[in-house]
């Protein structure tokens, strides 16, 4: 049976990816080709990621993924690889691509029959916050979603090929499999605006509950845009914890103003998105969002002048917000400064 995963191509800034992206020559959906590279002095099951029509060299995938994929190179199992997205910087371009491949009926049928895989098929296919819980230890994962089913389903992908942006969960799985992990929904139909929201909400209630999470930051974004930052950080949980019993400093208490804003709150724990970034991009997950958010949250917060332009920032945005939405135009133009100004951001304050 045809399988399908995404995959981050590693090491872009060492070849051809960033030139060819600022040439135009790269786009979604243009076909790649992946190449075993056995004498690879650095890992013998190393695989490159090649442009099919002019051989250029894109980079490599992960080292985790790469002795599964090698075996399928070598098979022919694999079937067609293509970009499935792109982000460019200044001075970097992160590439995606999915790939198709055959999978015995055997592998596929100890999958389809795992608990994890059962509880990802029940669930509704909507918004919504949803949890990933480790039968074993109890930790849980906290995520939202536009389409709950379809996400977990990817989360299961990328955990089966080795490539979770989160390091803990990835280790976790590697180590226990199918059969100890299972998925549930915390909140369904929420509006696709308060998802981050809700998500937020979700991880500060256990993190007062005293449960385990492998979620890395306290607003779940933890991961994307120069993730390679979280790669060896601990859950929130963990370090929340070390920190219990300890008193909070004067002024860490006086940035925990609540704000009223189009009657909803913004407190000191970053409760609401990104507007104008989350419209240009089209999730509160993406790369460039996440570089804004920990502006906001590790610069701006830190000043009486940037709490207020925060505050006149969510005043403002949703409208503004809305009209990108709706104006293609608009939107390709904002997020391209956008991008420019989230690399100088990330350069300058080391984000």
């Amino acid at each position: 049976m045809r399988v399908s995963a995404t995959l981050s191509v590693k090491g872009t800034y060492y070849y051809k990816a960033l030139e060819l992206s600022q040439n135009g020559m790269l786009s979604i959906g243009l076909e790649v080709r992946l190449v075993h590279e056995p004498d690879n002095p650095y890992d013998k099951y190393a695989v490159a990621v090649l442009l099919k029509k002019t051989g250029d060299k894109l980079g490599h995938i992960s080292r985790k993924s790469a002795p599964k994929y090698a075996a399928l190179v070598n098979s022919g199992s694999l079937i067609e690889a293509k970009i499935s997205d792109i982000s460019q910087g200044d001075a970097s371009v992160s590439v995606n691509i999915r790939v198709l491949y055959d999978e015995s009926d055997d592998k596929l049928s100890k999958k389809h029959n795992s608990v994890f895989w059962k509880s990802a098929s029940s669930l509704p296919n909507i918004p919504g916050v949803y949890s990933i819980r480790n039968l074993l230890s109890g930790r849980q994962y906290i995520g939202s979603t536009k389409e709950l089913k379809k996400r977990v389903y990817h989360h299961i992908s990328d955990l089966i090929s080795g490539d979770h942006a989160n390091h803990i969960l990835q280790s976790d799985f590697s180590k226990h499999g199918l059969n100890n992990f299972e998925s549930a929904v915390i909140i369904e139909n929420i509006p696709i605006d308060n998802l981050a929201v809700a998500e937020s909400s979700a991880i500060s209630e256990r993190l007062e509950k005293g449960i385990d999470l492998y979620n890395l930051t306290e607003d779940g974004q933890g991961s994307g845009w120069n993730s390679s930052r979280f790669s060896t950080a601990d859950p929130i949980s963990d370090r929340h914890a070390s920190r219990r019993g300890k008193a909070i400093p004067l002024s860490v208490e006086a940035n925990r103003t609540n704000l009223r804003i189009n009657n909803q709150t913004l407190d000191s724990k970053g409760s609401q998105s990104c507007f104008i970034a989350t419209a240009c991009f089209g999730s509160c997950e993406a790369d460039t969002v996440i570089v804004f958010r920990r502006f906001r949250e590790i610069i701006l917060k830190k000043s009486s002048i940037g709490r207020r332009l925060i505050y006149w920032y969510y005043k403002a945005s949703p409208s503004v917000a809305n009209f990108i939405k709706s104006h293609q135009k608009v939107k390709s133009l904002v997020r391209k400064l956008l991008t420019i100004l989230a690399n100088r951001l990330v350069r300058k304050y080391k984000l």
